[in-house]
């Protein structure tokens, strides 16, 4: 029976699947143009990252949010977006492993997706086929799923009941991935490890300094519930997420870019380059400051020396400002 993916045997030199110092590229989700194909579009940024020092610097992963599969079959299968992936999922994936890249996805514990109605087309989530699409997941060569927590029916499990029948199901396919529990709660930090590999501890970010803050003062509060400890069963991995990397983000200066590099090390969340629609222009062309921002090798030497644990607050005078 495979042990539960918060107790995978690892050591703290050793966290490759587990570390969150591991960054992502992510295309935010969106109903794409006529003649987008967001493969080929991730597959530019990835030439990118490479080319400028961002992959080796420990951004190893591509991650897919929203808007990723239209539907599913006559079999309850999920359909990936042809227009996103004229070539199929698992061509992708493919492609992300031959160039040394993990591909991540996203679905949603409830009967839809959070996003992606324009038009009337409603993106299907994984509620009563948890089963069924993680096998469809591991079969594609998916390395890591966020499980978003939206339109779920009136009478389905807790969240975190919920995100455990996801977690086994992923579990029951015998391929590791890393799974982002993505119920924005501080109460996920409590009960996230024995389901998951991070949880979503607040809101989404955006909007400038001040959303980042809010939840910089709600992480290390729960500071004691991210990181690597010794169980039973082996070495027990699990993150808090306080939400997206917006380094590059017009809404915050240069030097509040380079705060939010440094905190979101300090507080070992997952570096995940993200702000919005300009993702795919700041990469592209990053300036100067923003890209060695990016690539600042403190969060893996602190994710390597120090097993992953997060910081924490020694001196209180009130919360950040």
């Amino acid at each position: 029976m495979a042990q539960p993916l918060a107790f995978r045997k690892l050591t703290p030199f050793d966290i490759s699947l587990m570390r969150p110092c591991i960054a992502d590229l992510t295309y935010p989700g969106y109903t794409w143009e006529d003649g987008f194909v967001l493969a080929d579009a991730l597959k530019q940024a990835a030439g990118v990252m490479q080319a400028k020092g961002l992959a080796a610097a420990g951004y190893t992963y591509l991650d897919l949010d929203d808007c990723i599969v239209v539907g599913r079959d006559a079999n309850g299968t999920l359909i990936p977006d042809p227009q996103a992936f004229p070539d199929g999922m698992r061509a992708l994936s493919d492609w992300a492993h031959g160039h040394g890249f993990k591909l991540g996805a996203y679905t949603d514990r409830g009967e839809l997706t959070c996003s992606c109605w324009a038009g009337g087309l409603k993106r299907p989530g994984s509620y009563g086929h948890e089963k069924q699409d993680a096998a469809w997941y591991a079969a594609n060569g998916i390395d890591a799923l966020k499980e978003d927590s939206c339109n779920v029916p009136t009478g389905a499990p807790p969240a975190m009941q919920q995100y455990a029948i996801m977690r086994d199901a992923l579990n029951a396919t015998g391929r590791p991935v890393f799974f982002n529990l993505c119920w924005a709660s501080p109460s996920s930090a409590m009960t996230g490890r024995a389901v998951g590999n991070e949880w979503r501890i607040g809101e989404d970010d955006g909007g400038g300094w001040g959303p980042i803050l809010v939840n910089v003062n709600t992480d290390e509060r729960l500071a004691g519930y991210s990181g690597c400890v010794p169980t039973p069963q082996g070495l027990s991995c699990g993150f808090n997420d306080p939400g997206l990397l917006l380094v590059g983000s017009p809404e915050l200066t240069a030097a509040q870019s380079r705060s939010h590099m440094g905190l979101w090390a300090i507080l070992a969340a997952k570096l995940l380059i993200s702000v919005g629609e300009q993702a795919a222009a700041a990469t592209r062309a990053p300036r100067p400051r923003t890209r060695r921002a990016q690539r600042a090798r403190l969060c893996a030497r602190q994710s390597s020396e120090f097993g992953g644990m997060q910081a924490g607050r020694n001196l209180d005078e009130g919360v950040c400002h």
